[in-house]
């Protein structure tokens, strides 16, 4: 009879330890599940913000990124990292399990404004974001003119942009005093000078053909200079 109570006893000990080792377990991994869960959902293509920048912005407003979060603070948890100018939209939601997700959509850049004391990339609706890592888009050199860069150049290059040729042939853009561009080119040592923007799909379309009637019989390197600033004509110089 001893031997019975003594093996119910030891299996009762035995059972308490297992549900004290269990829920403790429980517990641990409850406690680590409900900390957001951070998803930077174009980090393959831009690199502006990290999973660790993002807690870092939170903290400095307060919240513990490796706390729960609750509903309620769901919509300043996204004003908060939506006010990050390399940021274009963030959602927070909450699974049916409980799991409370942060997706994140950086800002993509049109292309990088360079002048003699700052640089800035700017995105297709405008916004400023600070070059915190390299990513190849067109230059602008020559200008800090805002409304400029902001209206008649931003026309100008997203109409570039929408051109795959003229998308990779095309790596900077400098303007002078007068608003006149020039153009530097990937491919062969010419540059274009196309004067101002008044009429540039066509001086462009020109470019194109002159581009394959000529430079491609002639070869890339035949000529130093290109001018599209002639209303008939194309002159070239070498």
């Amino acid at each position: 009879m001893k031997t019975w109570k003594i093996i119910l006893i030891t299996l009762g000990v035995a059972a308490v330890a297992v549900y004290l080792v269990f829920a403790f377990s429980a517990e641990k991994d409850n406690t680590v599940s409900n900390a957001p869960s951070i998803n930077i959902k174009d980090a393959d293509e831009l690199q502006f913000v990290s999973e660790a920048k993002i807690k870092q912005i939170l903290k400095k407003k307060g919240i513990n990124p490796e706390k729960p979060v609750t509903e309620e603070k769901f919509a300043e948890v996204e004003r908060i990292i939506e006010g990050n100018n390399a940021i274009k939209n963030c959602e927070v939601s909450k699974t049916v399990s409980g799991k409370v997700n942060i997706d994140i959509w950086q800002r993509k850049p049109v292309f990088r404004v360079m002048t003699a004391d700052k640089s800035y990339f700017l995105d297709e609706e405008k916004v400023e974001i600070p070059c915190d890592f390299e990513y190849f888009v067109p230059i602008v050199t020559g200008t800090d003119n805002k409304d400029f860069i902001k209206g008649e150049l931003f026309d100008f290059i997203l109409f570039l942009q929408k051109d795959d040729f003229w998308q990779s042939q095309i790596t900077q853009i400098n303007v002078d005093k007068n608003k006149e561009i020039t153009l530097v080119m990937r491919i062969g040592r010419h540059t274009v000078l196309l004067g101002t923007l008044d009429g540039y799909e066509r001086k462009m379309n020109n470019l194109f053909t002159f581009y394959k009637k000529v430079l491609n019989e002639k070869g890339w390197n035949k000529y130093g200079k290109i001018d599209l600033q002639f209303d008939k004509q194309i002159v070239c110089t070498k």
